[in-house]
């Protein structure tokens, strides 16, 4: 059996349009597809992150409330990925580390993102800190308030890129975290908030060539 509906055919995205072709021998099936699945974009955790930090605006601003608690995203990059993502400083202080975890990585008071062995941070003290396991690496950029940090996950090659604006601040192998799902992770302490985009809104700076937000 055939149906050919001529008119009056609603797609979720709000076209109206005609279908032909619709034919359910042995299944439903349309000539040229259906719509495209929505893209669902990654937030902070409300399930997965220190009781200490705040989340509001959809889960996307972060408030520290105590001495370095973390919020891991809601959707993990994957081998072979290479995801971007943008952390806007919505406080004077520089109170913040960001950059890529494991799922172990603790979410303890105290363990930033790359206190531990299970992820690499970028630390906004009085100066820029590049941090793993405790091993801090200089750099001469300060986060003001409004200033954007980019980040580059390249699960090609395995590197983990930090720009401040337009300028580099660090890239660094992650190799040792593994070839496992790694989430993009937060922490903040007191004072601390921040503002993060992982491709839901437009972004501040032109994403690079082969990267995507952090998506599903």
């Amino acid at each position: 059996m055939t149906i050919s509906p001529t008119s009056g055919i609603s797609k979720p995205n709000g076209i109206t349009g005609t279908l032909t072709g619709i034919s359910n021998a042995g299944g439903i099936s349309a000539q040229g597809g259906g719509p495209t699945p929505p893209v669902t974009y990654a937030t902070w955790s409300p399930l997965d992150k220190s009781p200490e930090i705040g989340l509001s605006d959809g889960d996307l601003h972060t408030t520290g409330n105590d001495v370095w608690p973390s919020a891991r995203a809601t959707i993990a990059i994957l081998t072979g990925e290479k995801k971007y993502f943008e952390v806007q400083s919505l406080s004077t202080a520089a109170t913040r580390v960001v950059g890529i975890a494991t799922s172990s990585a603790s979410l303890e008071l105290g363990f930033f993102v790359g206190a531990d062995d299970q992820g690499f941070g970028m630390y906004a003290g009085l100066q820029w800190y590049r941090t793993n396991i405790g091993t801090y690496l200089a750099n001469t950029e300060t986060w003001a308030f409004g200033k954007v940090v980019r980040v580059l996950v390249d699960r090609v090659n395995n590197e983990i890129t930090w720009y401040m604006g337009n300028t580099l601040l660090d890239t660094v192998s992650i190799s040792a975290l593994g070839n496992g799902p790694l989430y993009p992770m937060i922490s903040e302490t007191i004072g601390g908030q921040s503002l993060t985009n992982f491709g839901a809104s437009d972004w501040a700076y032109a994403i690079p060539d082969g990267y995507t937000g952090v998506s599903s």
